[in-house]
């Protein structure tokens, strides 16, 4: 049992950071051979299907409760729809490295949120993460590394900031919203949906899709659908019940730093200075701030007891 070997869930950690890391050359891949809003569509509509299959072959399909509803609807609107569309709009005209940096920024704007809204503690350990967290992400935006009269880069920037801040989202109402069902059994119904809001906002601002069918589409929307999302968050579940939550957010921050080292090789991304100093403070800072949660949770047990 998987249980019994946490050495196996280490294995799943390490694949899970391959395969999303992987995963955004490939949806920088996806988008020249499709539209983005009709690629996020059919992506999540696959992962939907994959899901479904997976839990009846464990026999943990369920029919979702009306408790689940809003789980169901918040989570499809903000992760699944709205989050994908605007990274894989976005990659139109932004590089993957500075892609994965920015829609990691999630934390950043969930603690002022956490603190300042729902009152939660936070030590000197995690502000100085937070702040080389951002001053990473300033840096990355340095007027003198950008040609901010580009209105395209222009455009995928802020597409991103919105993707992160629809994640931070995400974030905040799964930490505070109330759980009728574990998120396995929502997960199908969540991605679901989150292709039916997609579909129709690609029916309404694509509706004229750019599809060059073939090989090379199929492999990315098998790999984005079946890996990157049916396999990735199971993967994410299973990995979350055995490993410390500290293991998992630290060895998560291996994905941009992946996407990053293979666009650059792979698609031939420029790799420069400012890129790499940005994204090693900001690892640092991100870093920082999830051992400084998991000492506060360490206190807290040791007060209990």
């Amino acid at each position: 049992m998987l249980q019994q070997n946490p050495w196996r869930a280490y294995t799943l950690l390490a694949g899970l950071i391959i395969v999303w890391g992987i995963n955004w050359p490939m949806m920088k891949i996806g988008i020249e051979y499709i539209s983005p809003l009709w690629f996020c569509a059919a992506r999540l509509a696959l992962g939907s299907l994959c899901m479904f299959l997976l839990l009846f072959g464990m026999r943990r399909f369920r029919l979702p409760t009306r408790q689940d509803i809003p789980n169901i609807i918040t989570i499809a609107i903000f992760q699944m729809a709205i989050y994908l569309c605007m990274i894989s709009l976005a990659l139109q005209h932004v590089n993957v490295g500075q892609s994965a940096i920015l829609s990691y920024t999630s934390p950043l704007w969930v603690a002022p949120v956490a603190i300042f809204i729902f009152k939660e503690l936070v030590s000197p350990l995690k502000i100085i993460g937070l702040l080389l967290a951002l001053i990473g992400v300033i840096i990355l935006f340095n007027p003198i590394g950008h040609d901010w009269s580009d209105t395209s880069l222009l455009i995928g920037n802020i597409e991103l900031f919105l993707a992160s801040i629809c994640f931070a989202i995400t974030i905040l109402y799964s930490r505070f919203a109330k759980w009728y069902n574990v998120p396995l059994i929502l997960i199908p119904w969540q991605l679901a949906l989150g292709s039916v809001l997609t579909l129709i906002l690609a029916l309404i601002f694509e509706p004229h899709p750019v599809i060059q069918g073939g090989m090379p589409l199929v492999l990315v929307l098998a790999y984005t659908s079946v890996l990157a999302s049916a396999f990735a968050y199971w993967c994410m579940i299973t990995i979350s019940k055995i490993l410390p939550a500290i293991t998992t957010s630290l060895a998560l921050l291996g994905v941009p730093l992946l996407g990053l080292l293979l666009a650059t090789f792979f698609l031939h991304e420029p790799f420069t200075l400012t890129l790499g100093l940005s994204i090693g403070l900001f690892l640092l800072g991100m870093a920082l701030v999830n051992i400084a949660d998991w000492l506060m949770m360490r206190r807290r047990a040791i007060a209990h007891h």
